[in-house]
């Protein structure tokens, strides 16, 4: 029911609906593994492209027509994620595997995986895996709490908190050429003078309303 009532908000909201068919499945290494190979293999390959094009028109959507041919070359920073997420995957899967929730939580953290691979050549779909990323955001502490080592829950978390804050400031620098710097969070006053500024929110004369943010 939720899934349907997100698809009258965007349609993209069905490439939620495979984790109700998974949610209580244990996956093996072998499947987790073969699963995100078999993907790797279609959508690196000419086959994602041409499954997104029949997809698209079938679908009779002339935007996600537009994104399916819209294909790069690999992208490296997505490569170095999945690797790093795989093996922790790897690594923890016995233990997200002994409580029902989190086994919920690790199967959406696979999925989030999967649709990762399929923007390795095509960034505009990496998108589809926003909906997964709650996931993401719900395994990792999980992770943190399964290493008893002082130590290495330490190193652990280190090591996460540096990840993200270099894909952050990897996007302040390389998005639209910089176009992100200075940050200004959406609930700053003034003008950034950024190419996207006149998408913000914005009083009826084309700029920032004077005094909305404080009512």
């Amino acid at each position: 029911m939720l899934i349907a009532l997100a698809f009258t908000f965007h349609k993209s909201a069905l490439i939620f609906a495979p984790l109700l068919f998974v949610s209580n499945r244990r996956f093996s290494a072998l499947q987790l593994l073969g699963g995100i190979f078999v993907f790797l293999v279609i959508f690196i390959s000419p086959v994602g492209t041409f499954l997104g094009s029949f997809l698209a028109e079938a679908s009779a959507n002339k935007k996600l027509a537009g994104y399916a041919v819209k294909g790069t070359s690999i992208n490296l920073f997505y490569v170095i994620e999945l690797v790093l997420f795989t093996s922790l995957a790897l690594f923890f899967r016995k233990y997200f595997y002994q409580y029902k929730q989190t086994m919920l939580f690790f199967n959406g953290f696979i999925l989030y995986l999967l649709i990762c691979v399929i923007g390795l050549t095509n960034p505009t779909f990496v998108r589809l895996a926003w909906y997964y990323f709650v996931f993401v955001a719900l395994s990792l502490p999980y992770m943190l709490y399964f290493l008893k080592d002082a130590n290495l829950r330490v190193s652990f978390k280190s090591l996460i908190s540096m990840y993200y804050a270099m894909v952050f400031f990897r996007l302040l620098i390389s998005y639209d050429d910089g176009d992100l710097m200075p940050y200004k969070a959406i609930f700053q006053k003034g003008d950034r003078e950024g190419m996207w500024e006149y998408m913000e929110y914005r009083g009826k004369d084309g700029r920032m309303a004077d005094g909305a943010l404080d009512e």
